[in-house]
């Protein structure tokens, strides 16, 4: 086992057996790292959906996610999903869209919609469907033509 998968063991291990949570300094501590390497992949975990965090006082106080992560979700959707950050940057799509656009992951996290023309995300109409959302999630069906067929 690497030094990472066993940095990610210990501090879910860690979480799992303290479910009020733990300040990076007790979890350092516990796992006996340094408080940086705590820190950084304690991030990781936040940012995959594995661990939650609230600041309280000058800490934050990290806890083991009760909430099935986006990327797990994904994949049991026939739906075509891309998630967008506020810059218009795609930071996930789902299995259904890699398929279809003939693209990997790697080819499509990162990519500005605005800025590259990806199947059905970058033409006008879904442009304006995108540019014009307030709320955080939206569900809209977008025609497109590809080889003669029509997909909604």
């Amino acid at each position: 086992m690497t030094e990472v998968q066993e940095a990610y063991t210990a501090i879910l291990k860690s979480l799992k057996s303290s479910p009020r949570g733990l300040t990076i300094t007790d979890l350092s501590r516990k796992i006996k790292k340094d408080r940086n390497f705590t820190a950084k992949y304690l991030e990781v975990l936040h940012a995959e959906g594995k661990a939650e965090a609230r600041q309280v006082g000058s800490a934050k106080v990290y806890w083991l996610s009760q909430r099935v992560p986006m990327s797990a979700f994904l994949c049991f959707t026939k739906n075509m999903i891309i998630i967008l950050d506020l810059n218009m940057n795609i930071v996930q799509v789902n299995d259904q869209y890699l398929t279809f656009s003939e693209l990997s992951k790697e080819d499509l996290v990162g990519r500005n919609i605005l800025e590259n023309g990806l199947p059905i995300i970058s033409t006008p109409e879904a442009l304006s469907i995108i540019t014009s959302v307030t709320k955080e999630q939206v569900i809209h069906d977008v025609r497109f033509s590809k080889n003669n067929i029509d997909f909604l």
